[in-house]
């Protein structure tokens, strides 16, 4: 290969990377702004198999089994609330959104997009953890790039 070979080579490479980078960002905005949209609107979603369910009130969230119902919810309270942190786990050829709650005595606790009640948390953490930032608001950050862990911060005590 000579001189202008590899450059030419070099500059197609960086350009792919480029167009697969901007297309990426394109589609997952576009994506996840439909199903806003979809949910805004009230369509239902497509039903799901769930292993876990969401559910909290005005002191505390909680993670129950739905497929081990003699097992206990694991639970931690609004108040002792230290952080949240909005990430992603790459599960090979999905990702899926999580939060990851820290609390003032350094318990963690894990929630993630798979559970019954995820949508119903999303909307209520702002009522609950004053100051927490909306869903529409962090979303975009965590979902792109894909694959990737992206964490944000989207609730502190501090």
């Amino acid at each position: 290969m000579n001189g202008k070979s590899i450059l030419v080579f070099a500059a197609s490479v960086a350009f792919a990377f480029f167009l697969v980078h901007f297309i990426n960002r394109w589609q997952t905005k576009r994506i996840i702004k439909n199903i806003l949209r979809d949910i805004k609107e009230g369509k239902p979603s497509k039903p799901r198999n769930y292993d876990f369910e969401i559910v909290f009130d005005s002191q505390k969230v909680s993670v129950c089994s739905l497929k081990n119902e003699s097992a206990n919810p694991c639970s931690i309270s609004w108040n002792k609330t230290n952080r949240v942190t909005a990430f992603k786990r790459d599960l090979f050829s999905v990702d899926c959104i999580c939060l990851l709650f820290e609390t003032t005595d350094g318990m963690t606790f894990e929630v993630n997009e798979d559970m019954k009640g995820w949508l119903k948390l999303l909307e209520a953490m702002p009522t609950h953890l004053s100051g927490s930032k909306p869903f529409a608001d962090w979303i975009f950050d965590v979902a792109s790039p894909a694959f990737a862990p992206n964490p944000t911060e989207i609730f502190s005590r501090h």
